[in-house]
């Protein structure tokens, strides 16, 4: 899935992409979603642009039947749009040797969606 967000006269000045990305557990693969990249022109810097395509994103992937999304990426900032560490969920990357990485996140697009699920993700 990928995503631009336009100014008002018609240029890209964002884009988020997601990607199917399986979870591999002892039972098998589950697939979810991966988001990388996203990105906003320097001339748009804070101005909610990528908070908004991420909520877009996300309520697309939920609208689409996917129950997670995962990243790598800046907990202190991801934690504000709903991601959690994905070791809080029994859900580790893969070369996440300390089972503690707090860059490797996902947010449960409802509740419960990983409930009973475990394994590994490479989200890189």
């Amino acid at each position: 899935m990928s995503l631009v967000a336009q100014n008002n006269v018609g240029q890209i000045i964002g884009q988020i992409v997601l990607y199917k990305t399986p979870i591999t557990t002892p039972w098998g693969e589950q697939v979810e979603l991966l988001l990388s990249p996203i990105c906003v022109h320097p001339d748009y810097f804070r101005r909610g642009i990528a908070r908004t395509m991420i909520n877009e994103a996300l309520s697309q992937a939920k609208r689409l039947g996917f129950g997670a999304v995962f990243l790598c990426g800046d907990s202190a900032i991801y934690r504000n749009l709903g991601f959690l560490s994905s070791y809080h969920y029994g859900i580790f990357h893969k070369n996440d040797q300390t089972k503690t990485a707090d860059w490797s996140m996902v947010c449960e697009l409802y509740p419960g969606a990983l409930n009973g699920v475990s394994g590994t993700v490479d989200t890189i």
